[in-house]
């Protein structure tokens, strides 16, 4: 039912109830010893299908639409310029970790094996497209229904982050799920996201089988992450010249609207 205000969209009840409902299908799914892909499919079936039974406007709801010509390079450039900062950030949390005497190594070979026995498609198309649906779809919209922009990709990012089952895995994933909910928000699409996460699965995947300082050499491999570093510095810039348009409401809760796309400036 649509409100006089606009489409009906989800609020934060129906992010909490959607998010356990997840939860709960997940943990009958490997309890049952069910295979990965039905843990990583109840990331997006429970989110679409209680949006369909409370007809919510889906298009609205997960960000459904193309982005515009313009924008196609510099997403590309963010979301290739995201895979040097996500080394670094790995590379920080060894440091950091192996410090405080936490052995690093045992959670480097458990993320190695989760790569090289999980399909290939299973860890690249399909979680990029099942967990943005909730991560950068349903949630940030029950989230930018109660909050601005800036927090609201921030929970995202966090509860994107803290469902990855290793430590090691807590910083890259919050980040890179923080620079995703911002492409959501400055695009309004959900493909930049999808782009995103596929291209950081897929080179997680590369980069488990292959040295890049061995292909390219130390300083071809220096070079490679500061060529990253730039572009994703310039993407960024180019979409933040734009106005974000990602729509936001003006309250929360179930049964929460938004009418027509933003414009102008956005409270943060």
């Amino acid at each position: 039912m649509l409100s006089p205000s606009g489409p009906r969209l989800p609020g934060l009840d129906d992010a909490a109830l959607v998010s356990a409902l997840i939860l709960v299908i997940q943990g009958a799914s490997a309890e049952a010893g069910f295979p990965g892909e039905c843990v990583t499919l109840a990331f997006a079936l429970p989110a679409v299908a209680y949006a369909a039974v409370c007809r919510m406007d889906l298009r609205e709801t997960f960000r459904l639409r193309g982005i515009a010509g313009r924008d196609w390079l510099p997403v590309v450039a963010v979301s290739m310029g995201m895979l040097p900062i996500s080394a670094f950030l790995v590379e920080g949390e060894m440091i950091l970790f192996g410090g405080a005497g936490w052995e690093v190594a045992p959670e480097l070979e458990r993320a190695q094996e989760i790569v090289e026995r999980t399909p290939w498609f299973s860890i690249t198309i399909l979680p990029s497209a099942a967990e943005e649906l909730f991560f950068r779809g349903f949630l940030l919209s029950s989230f930018l229904a109660r909050f601005g922009p800036g927090r609201a990709v921030a929970y995202a990012a966090l509860l994107f982050g803290s469902l990855h089952p290793l430590l090691i895995q807590f910083l890259p994933v919050t980040a890179l799920g923080a620079v995703l909910g911002w492409l959501v928000v400055r695009t309004g699409s959900l493909v930049p996201a999808v782009i995103g996460h596929l291209a950081n699965n897929a080179a997680a995947v590369w980069l488990s089988s292959a040295d890049p300082g061995a292909i390219v050499g130390e300083g071809g491999e220096v070079a490679l992450r500061a060529a990253g570093i730039g572009a994703f510095l310039w993407g960024a810039w180019r979409l933040g010249r734009g106005g974000t348009r990602c729509q936001e409401s003006d309250g929360g809760g179930s049964g929460s609207a938004r009418g027509g796309a933003s414009s102008g400036e956005v409270r943060e």
